[in-house]
């Protein structure tokens, strides 16, 4: 169970709970040692890390129109798991370990989600035993 730390996206807000940050041309989802699992804006900071595992997400549209950051590896522990995100479907039907749904649908979610939502990943027979 995850709570959800970032409510982001490409597009404009959509009618946020949470605070919302507007995707630019200089924000990063580092996946380097220095700034793993962290949002970097090189606008407002430095960004040492090579790149190469950073994720530029102005560039992942359609699927980062809107995304929401699943509070996973809160720790920033390198290699233990960077940019979990709910984020819009796309063409693809791999998401690199993150979860997709509808833009419609996430438009619709991120106007819901607050400080004390929860998502779920487990599978269906221990959602179904648990809870």
């Amino acid at each position: 169970m995850y709570h959800f730390s970032k409510l982001m996206g490409i597009a404009s807000n959509p009618g946020t709970i949470m605070s919302y940050t507007q995707i630019t041309s200089s924000m990063y989802w580092c996946g380097g040692e220095n700034y793993y699992n962290q949002l970097v804006d090189e606008s407002v900071s430095e960004h040492n890390c090579d790149k190469t595992s950073d994720e530029h997400l102005i560039d992942y549209s359609p699927g980062y129109e809107y995304l929401a950051v699943i509070n996973y590896n809160s720790s920033n522990t390198y290699k233990k798991g960077s940019g979990i995100f709910l984020h819009c479907k796309t063409s693809s039907p791999n998401t690199d370990g993150c979860i997709a749904i509808s833009e419609s649908y996430m438009k619709q979610m991120m106007t819901y989600i607050d400080s004390s939502t929860v998502i779920i990943i487990d599978t269906e027979s221990n959602i179904k035993s648990k809870y």
